[in-house]
């Protein structure tokens, strides 16, 4: 029988034991913690937290295990989430990859959909196989980036084909309107010709599509999808409480919030000269921790006791697709209109 050891023997084990015991124990706990959430998934389905006399199974299982509702429910989630994704749910209790890797993929998956929503299945699984094959290979935190890039891609191309599509759907349009024009003048001359004036030619007659032409493709519904820079829904925050009470802040966000953050630290963070005109001694990422702390203590203080207002702002955004191909039409406005 394999040795493990504990507190007590663990001593006793030879070099070559302590290997094969650690290996021993990771693939059980990999494998234990992929029953884990199966059994918790299942759990929450069949609905057990109210035969339990509790609200629910996230609820139940942190109070049963003292542990926090939030991991539970996470734990939950990703259950459902395996159960959906065979592939990876078998590479985690085979302990090819760690929980840590199988978060990563299920929140890569999420991220890549998120981006270009119009994905379909085929499209998703293939993205879960290559963040499948990165997590055998490396960290669950390579993981999470090549997942980010695959999300900048799918971003890129729906941006790409929503173009593609409105292009050939206004050429489509641009070529049926010159043939109605054509036609239209082809009536005329024939009535200038023959001296018995033509009928104009219906649209419906103009309107039909040249022999061998390809059917009218549809404009692309709604706007332009953002790019994965401008999206707003692939924004994270994350708040980690470490061991020794103090918390690390993880983000990742879009632009347009990024300029905001800045905006909002920028004159909280100048460097303040010392006693004497000596140089502020804080580094810049220690005046940014002091400028946010600012700015939540005024936010919590409801403004009161402060110099400090927000500026009125207005913000105008428009498209450079829109600008380039849509200039303003000075014709329009007659001479005196109002600026």
């Amino acid at each position: 029988m394999q040795k493990l050891g504990d507190f007590q023997s663990a001593h006793t084990l030879s070099d070559q034991e302590l290997v094969s015991a650690l290996a021993h124990i990771h693939t059980t706990e990999t494998s234990l913690t992929a029953a884990k959430l199966a059994v918790l998934a299942e759990s929450d389905r069949r609905g057990l937290a109210l035969k339990l006399g509790y609200s629910s199974v996230a609820y139940w299982h942190a109070k049963s295990t003292r542990t926090p509702e939030a991991q539970s429910a996470h734990h939950i989630r990703l259950g459902y989430w395996l159960t959906q994704h065979p592939t990876v749910a078998h590479a985690l209790t085979d302990a090819d990859i760690h929980h840590a890797h199988a978060t990563a993929i299920a929140d890569g998956h999420t991220l890549i959909h998120t981006a270009d929503p119009t994905l379909d299945d085929d499209a998703l699984n293939a993205h879960v196989a290559t963040l499948l094959d990165v997590a055998t290979r490396s960290l669950a935190s390579t993981v999470t980036t090549r997942a980010r890039e695959l999300a900048h891609h799918a971003a890129a191309d729906a941006q790409a084909r929503h173009d593609a599509t409105r292009k050939a759907a206004e050429a489509h349009e641009a070529a049926r309107r010159a043939r109605e024009e054509q036609a239209r003048r082809d009536a005329e001359e024939k009535a200038r010709r023959t001296g018995t004036p033509d009928p104009a030619p219906r649209p419906d007659d103009t309107a039909d599509p040249a022999p061998g032409d390809d059917p009218a493709p549809d404009l692309p519904d709604g706007p332009r999808p953002p790019s994965a820079a401008e999206n707003p829904a692939l924004n994270v925050l994350k708040i980690f409480q470490l061991p020794d009470g103090r918390s690390r802040v993880e983000g990742n966000l879009d632009t347009l919030t990024a300029e905001k953050l800045r905006t909002a630290l920028s004159p909280l963070t100048a460097p303040k000269p010392g006693p004497g005109g000596s140089l502020d001694p804080r580094s810049p990422a220690r005046r940014n921790a002091d400028g946010l702390a600012e700015i939540l203590d005024r936010h919590l203080a409801g403004g009161k006791g402060t110099t400090f207002t927000a500026p009125d702002r207005v913000n105008l955004i428009v498209n450079l697709a829109d600008l380039l191909t849509r200039p303003c039409n000075h014709a329009s406005a007659g001479e005196g209109s109002p600026l």
